[in-house]
């Protein structure tokens, strides 16, 4: 966004405020007290203008007292670039898989370029961004609505459903998460 079109954007928002805000007045049938004199005085105040033309460098300062500078390889962007997309492991995509399945899922959604899958049940709901190895409310979702057991051995490892024991070497929640729907898996290949 230039800077015209920024002023530009401005000044329709502040002539919208003011509108607004006469026609809240208008309705209300209150009179005009010291609040509105002051509301209505900020509102009138046009937004302040530098006195540099147009694709010119502004050199300001800072908080710090720094000098900052009109950086212009910023000056056509209109928002901020998206992080990078991971891909996730085929593997913990499969176990995704059978744990949406054991869920009840009707159809498991891979969406592309993220660590997360969207199931989709019988009746017509979705769960959108779904990871039991990554999301622990995701993982205590699944342990509730399968009856899945967690046991702490020690401090070296988590054992889910009597079966599935992952060690829990520097992050105990992701050894639980990953325990939990590798048990859920197991419940899934269990039942075909």
């Amino acid at each position: 966004m230039n800077l015209q079109a920024y002023y530009a954007w401005v000044e329709r928002r502040d002539r919208d405020h003011r509108d607004h805000f006469a026609r809240t007045r208008a309705r209300s049938g209150n009179p005009p007290g010291p609040m509105f004199d002051a509301i209505a005085s900020v509102l009138a105040v046009p937004a302040p203008r530098p006195a540099v033309a147009l694709g010119q460098a502004v050199d300001c300062r800072d908080d710090n007292g720094g000098m900052m500078h009109d950086d212009e390889q910023y000056d056509d962007l209109d928002e901020l670039p998206a992080p990078p997309r991971r891909e996730m492991l085929a593997s913990d995509r499969e176990l995704l898989h059978m744990a949406g399945r054991a869920l009840g899922a009707v159809r498991v959604e891979d969406v592309e370029g993220e660590n997360w899958v969207n199931l989709h049940f019988a009746d017509g709901s979705v769960a959108y961004a779904w990871n039991s190895l990554m999301h622990s409310d995701d993982m205590l979702n699944l342990a509730a609505m399968l009856h899945i057991d967690i046991a702490w051995l020690g401090d070296s490892d988590v054992l889910a459903d009597g079966n599935s024991s992952e060690p829990t070497i520097d992050d105990p929640a992701a050894a639980a998460r990953r325990a939990v729907t590798r048990a859920a898996a197991e419940i899934h290949k269990a039942r075909q």
